[in-house]
């Protein structure tokens, strides 16, 4: 089997134009499957098919496309994908949308946003696995929040053997992310 760019996923993309292709077949294809399960439902349970004018809008959250296998970073997990798409000041709930005819500015901008996508998958994600890879000293991070105000969400960093006080422990992290900072 050859492996091509496409099917080796993001980060073996030399252009934004082919990551943009890569997610318009993914959409495409998540929708098709979404309208197979939809279809074997209604079969199942014996009700009318629905009518044409339903919304077939081909989109998708892009941090959801990008955990998909396909994507070639699914590996990387949510929350180092997430950071990824924060680094380069795009909001991992943006609604990737498919347009149904041909428009070529929003492929331009599609394809200009995942090229500085790729470029930060490639930057963020690696070094972030290779600091997690590296001999570890025991430092981190400790997400909290105060029990006086449990709304607040806060982080420190905590020496080595430090106690907590009035805190509500949410999660440890190894590296800050900027979904946390």
């Amino acid at each position: 089997t050859t492996l091509t760019a496409s099917t080796a996923g993001l980060l073996c993309m030399t252009t934004g134009q082919e990551a943009y292709q890569w997610a318009k077949e993914e959409i495409i294809t998540s929708q098709a499957q979404q309208q197979l399960k939809k279809d074997e439902k209604r079969k199942k349970n014996k009700q009318p098919k629905e009518s044409s004018t339903t919304n077939n809008k081909n989109s998708m959250v892009l941090k959801a496309l990008l955990l998909r296998k396909s994507s070639g970073v699914h590996h990387y997990g949510p929350s180092i994908i997430e950071h990824c798409i924060l680094s380069c000041n795009i909001d991992p709930n943006m609604m990737i949308d498919i347009p149904e005819t041909d428009d070529t500015a929003i492929s331009k901008d599609l394809s200009s946003l995942f090229e500085t996508l790729i470029l930060s998958l490639r930057v963020e994600g690696a070094n972030i696995l290779n600091e997690f890879n590296q001999l570890h000293t025991g430092g981190g991070y400790i997400l909290y929040t105060n029990y006086n105000n449990n709304n607040s969400h806060q982080e420190r960093h905590m020496e080595q053997g430090e106690q907590p006080d009035d805190r509500n422990f949410l999660e440890f992290l190894p590296h800050l992310l900027k979904q946390h900072q």
